[in-house]
């Protein structure tokens, strides 16, 4: 029994393949309900495979649906432009500053540097001091200054424009009992004429026994004239008696002063 169409006039795909096995068993002479049960089976197979496919092809479809939606797959668009600054925040507790660290070591020594100019020059110095020694034994006169025997020491300087000079004396005195004595000088010259005193040399004086004694003095004398001027030792035994009182290592030195 053939059909030649549906109810509706279009012919599915179960149909066609139906319709071809039937014709396929009319070819081969098969008929009957055991050719309409095999092709029952068969329809039935394809039908279940087209039916599988459809809903393959219909998942496929909701997959690509699906991505675009969500923008999968599409070009990635230019970027925008940025947008503005946000407010600067809050600054900072403390300066964040750190412990102070070790000390490094040493640095290399630079060179050295450039010759500094030169001074102003400093005032004149000494000069033109003189010095003078007699070692011998000498007594001093009696009740005035005079020279002992042999007489001196005596120096000749130049007193500078400063009129100031610096004697120095030294002797070891010899009492050989109770008495006193003094040793000084005389400077003569340029218009001066200073006389030997008391206070300006050695004085000595002891209670009757023997004794020696090394002394000095320094004596400064101004106001001098400028020029040469001649320095001498003088001598005198204040009290006791005669002969009681002498000088050896007798030294005179006159440094002129600026």
């Amino acid at each position: 029994m053939e059909h030649s169409g549906d109810a509706g006039g279009e012919r599915g795909p179960i149909y066609d393949a139906v319709a071809g096995r039937r014709g396929a068993l009319r070819a081969l002479g098969v008929s009957g309900l055991g050719a309409l049960a095999g092709l029952r089976l068969m329809g039935d197979a394809d039908a279940k495979k087209q039916s599988r496919q459809r809903r393959r092809r219909v998942r496929q479809q909701r997959q690509a649906e699906a991505e675009k939606k969500k923008g999968g797959g599409g070009k990635v668009g230019p970027t925008g432009p940025a947008g503005p600054a946000g407010p600067t925040g809050p600054a900072g507790g403390g300066t964040g500053a750190g412990a102070t660290g070790p000390t490094g070591p040493t640095g290399l020594t630079g060179n050295p540097g450039a010759t500094g100019t030169t001074g102003p020059t400093g005032p004149a110095g000494v000069s033109g001091a003189a010095s003078a020694t007699v070692l011998d034994l000498g007594l001093a006169p009696l009740n005035t200054f005079g020279d002992a025997q042999p007489p001196g020491p005596g120096v000749t300087v130049t007193v500078p424009a400063s009129g100031r000079v610096l004697v120095l004396l030294t002797a070891t005195v010899y009492h050989n009992t109770n008495a006193t004595s003094s040793m000084s000088f005389t400077c003569t010259g340029s218009g001066d004429n200073r006389q030997p005193q008391d206070y300006l040399g050695i004085s000595y004086s002891n209670n009757g026994q023997l004794i020696s004694v090394t002394l000095s003095a320094a004596i400064p004398v101004t106001g001098l004239n400028p020029g040469s001027h001649t320095f001498t030792a003088k001598y005198k035994q204040g009290s006791g008696p005669v002969n009681a009182a002498s000088y050896s290592w007798r030294h005179l030195t006159v440094i002129p002063l600026p």
